[in-house]
C-alpha cells in the first residue's frame, strides 16, 4: 500500500466515526422529542392523523418511516391511517440516516398503543303489537359507531332504503326479514344484521243487530277491524244504500225482503291515496231479512203451563192457573176467555216473542183428608185481532183443557195430628221414668200385711230398693233392710242387707250379722231378735207398694 492509499483510507475512517458520533447524538436528540399522541379510541374506517413532532433537522438524505401494527407503513413524517380490522396495535416513527454505503434505523419515540373498536349493527327492536300490510313502520339504527357512516336497508323484493332510520311498509302479509347494512368511512365494509318483522294476514269482520226485523226498523253494524288507521271505507248495505264511513249510521229498511251486507276498506297513506300494490280487504257477507210490517196473526197454542197446579195456593185458598198462548203475525189485540172463570184482553206489545201469559185464580176444591186430585175443566176461547184490519182477519181457536188439583187437608185434621203427637210423646215419657227406677221383684210381710216391690214381670231384674222398717211398725226401728237384685228377668240373683240391729239375724235355720248381705233365693223367714219378725219372698205379681223411701 502507498503512502496516498494509506492516507485516504485513514480519512475515510476518520468520516466513519464522525458519522457515527451525529448519529448517535442525533438519536439521542430524538429519544428525547415526542410524536403526536392519539388520545382517543377509534372504530374501524375512522380516520387518524400522526404528526411528527420532534423537532429535530434532518439532513438531506435521512428519510421518515411510520409503522401501524398491521403490516402496513408509510415513508412519511406525518401520515394519515385507517384500520380496517379492530384490535390493538402500536404504532412506530423511525428514522433512516445514511451511514456509508446504508442507513442506520432509529426509533424516534416508543411505541404508541391505538386501540380500533368494532362496529356492531344493531337494530331496534319492533313493538309487540301486530303489523298488517300496508300499515308503515318505523325501523330505528342503534348502532354505535365514527359519523360518516352509511346506512342502507333491504325488505326484500328488491325494496332498498337509505338513512340512519327509514319507515317502510310491506304490500302482503307473512314473515319478513329486514337487512342492514352498514359501511364505515374510507368504504370499509361492516357486517350486516337482520331483523324479522311478522305482518299479519288483514282480516274484516262484520256484525250486526238485529239481522231479522219487521219492515221500517233500523240495522246496526260494527267492525272489529284492526288494521293502520289510514282506511278508505265502503259499505254497501243492499239496498242501494252506500256508507263511506268505518261505522254506518243505523240503517232503516223500508221494505221487506232479503238483503246482502259486505264492507271493503282500503289502505290509503295520509292524504288518502290508496297504497300501490296492496288489495283491498273485503268483509264477511251478512244477511239481512226484512219481513213485512205487519203479518196475518195466528194463534199456534193454548196451554197450561204446569197442568197439575196443586201448590200454588194463595192466601184466599185458591189456586193460580197460568195459562200461556203462543201466536205469530201482528196482534193489535188478544182475548183469552175461560168459560164461567175469567176473561181478560191484552195490547199486542204485551207478548214476549209471541208468547202471551195470563194468570186468573180458580177457586179451591173442597178440602179432603185424602188429597185425591180433583179433575176440573177449563174451556178456552182465544181470539187474535190484527194490526192492519180489514187487510188481515181476526183468528179465534178454543181449546178444552183438563187440570188435576189437589184439595187441601181439612183444619181439623191438622189439630187432630198434633194431638196424636201430644199423646204419644206422653207415653214415651212415661216409659222413660218407668224405665229409669229399680225393677226388684219380691215382698215383704211385716205383722201379717204384704208389701210388694214391683209389679213389673217384664224387662231385667236390676237395682236397689231401700226399706225403712219403722214405716210401717215402730218397734222396728232403726232397722233398714237393702234388697238388690241382678242379673236377667228368668233368674235374678236377689241379696239382702239389714243395718241398724243388734246381734245376728236367723234365716230359714242360718244365721248372718248385721251389715253383711246374705243371698235370697227362696222364700225367707227371718228373726230379726227382740221379737221382730217379717218374711220375704222373691216372687213377682203383687201391687207395687211404694216404700216411700229417698233411694226407691
Amino acid at each position: 500500500m502507498n503512502p496516498s492509499q494509506a492516507a485516504m483510507r485513514e480519512k475515510a475512517a476518520r468520516l466513519l466515526r464522525v458519522t457515527a458520533l451525529v448519529a448517535l447524538c442525533l438519536c439521542s436528540e430524538l429519544s428525547q422529542g415526542a410524536v403526536g399522541k392519539v388520545d382517543k379510541e377509534v372504530f374501524i374506517g375512522e380516520t387518524l392523523q400522526f404528526l411528527n413532532e420532534t423537532g429535530v433537522p434532518l439532513g438531506q438524505d435521512w428519510k421518515w418511516r411510520w409503522t401501524f401494527g398491521d403490516g402496513t407503513t408509510k415513508p412519511e413524517g406525518n401520515a394519515t391511517k385507517y384500520y380496517e380490522k379492530s384490535g390493538t396495535y402500536d404504532v412506530m416513527l423511525t428514522v433512516l440516516i445514511p451511514v456509508g454505503d446504508g442507513h442506520l434505523e432509529v426509533n424516534a419515540t416508543s411505541p404508541i398503543r391505538v386501540l380500533v373498536k368494532p362496529i356492531i349493527p344493531k337494530i331496534a327492536p319492533l313493538p309487540p303489537e301486530p303489523f298488517y300490510p300496508g300499515q308503515k313502520i318505523e325501523f330505528k339504527n342503534l348502532t354505535n359507531g365514527p359519523q360518516g357512516m352509511e346506512y342502507q336497508w333491504d325488505f326484500g323484493n328488491n325494496e332498498v332504503k337509505t338513512g340512519e332510520n327509514v319507515t317502510h311498509f310491506f304490500t302482503a302479509h307473512g314473515d319478513k326479514t329486514v337487512t342492514l347494512r352498514i359501511t364505515a368511512p374510507n368504504d370499509v365494509k361492516v357486517n350486516p344484521v337482520t331483523l324479522k318483522a311478522l305482518i299479519s294476514e288483514p282480516s274484516l269482520q262484520i256484525t250486526a243487530d238485529p239481522t231479522e226485523l219487521k219492515a221500517g226498523g233500523k240495522v246496526t253494524f260494527a267492525t272489529d277491524y284492526p288494521g293502520p288507521p289510514n282506511v278508505k271505507w265502503h259499505w254497501e248495505l243492499g239496498d242501494g244504500t252506500i256508507s263511506e264511513q268505518q261505522t254506518p249510521q243505523p240503517h232503516k229498511y223500508e221494505n221487506d225482503g232479503n238483503y246482502e251486507v259486505q264492507a271493503t276498506c282500503t289502505l290509503t297513506d295520509a292524504n288518502g291515496t290508496p297504497l300501490p300494490g296492496i288489495q283491498p280487504i273485503k268483509s264477511n257477507r251478512l244477511a239481512i231479512t226484512v219481513k213485512p210490517k205487519f203479518e196475518q196473526p195466528e194463534i199456534l197454542a193454548i196451554r197450561i203451563e204446569e197442568e197439575e197446579e196443586g201448590k200454588g195456593v194463595n192466601a184466599e185458598g185458591n189456586y193460580t192457573i197460568h195459562v200461556v198462548v203462543e201466536t205469530n203475525g201482528t196482534i193489535d189485540e188478544l182475548k183469552i176467555d175461560i168459560a164461567g172463570l175469567d176473561s181478560r184482553s191484552m195490547n199486542g206489545t204485551q207478548a214476549q216473542d209471541g208468547i202471551f201469559r195470563h194468570d186468573f185464580q180458580l177457586t179451591e176444591p173442597t178440602p179432603s183428608i185424602s188429597q185425591a186430585a180433583v179433575i176440573q175443566t177449563l174451556n178456552i176461547t182465544v181470539t187474535a185481532t190484527p194490526a192492519n184490519e180489514p187487510e188481515h182477519q181476526s183468528r179465534t181457536l178454543e181449546k178444552t183443557i183438563d187440570i188435576s188439583v189437589t184439595p187441601q187437608r181439612p183444619a181439623w185434621f191438622l189439630y187432630a195430628i198434633i194431638a196424636v203427637c201430644a199423646v204419644l210423646v206422653g207415653i214415651v215419657a212415661w216409659l222413660i221414668k218407668l224405665a229409669m227406677r229399680p225393677v226388684v221383684p219380691g215382698k215383704i210381710t211385716i205383722n201379717n200385711e204384704d208389701h210388694w216391690l214391683t209389679s213389673s214381670p217384664l224387662g231385667p231384674k236390676k237395682g236397689s230398693v231401700i226399706i225403712k222398717l219403722s214405716n210401717y211398725d215402730i218397734d222396728y226401728s232403726p232397722i233398714v233392710m237393702t234388697v238388690t237384685a241382678t242379673g236377667n228377668r228368668s233368674r235374678p240373683e236377689i241379696t239382702l242387707l239389714l243395718e241398724g240391729g243388734e246381734g245376728e239375724i236367723s234365716a230359714n235355720g242360718l244365721y248372718y250379722q248385721y251389715g253383711r248381705p246374705f243371698s235370697a233365693k227362696e222364700e225367707m223367714n227371718l228373726d230379726l231378735g227382740g221379737g221382730k219378725y217379717l218374711t220375704f219372698d222373691p216372687e213377682t205379681g203383687g201391687e207395687y207398694t211404694s216404700w216411700d223411701t229417698d233411694d226407691f
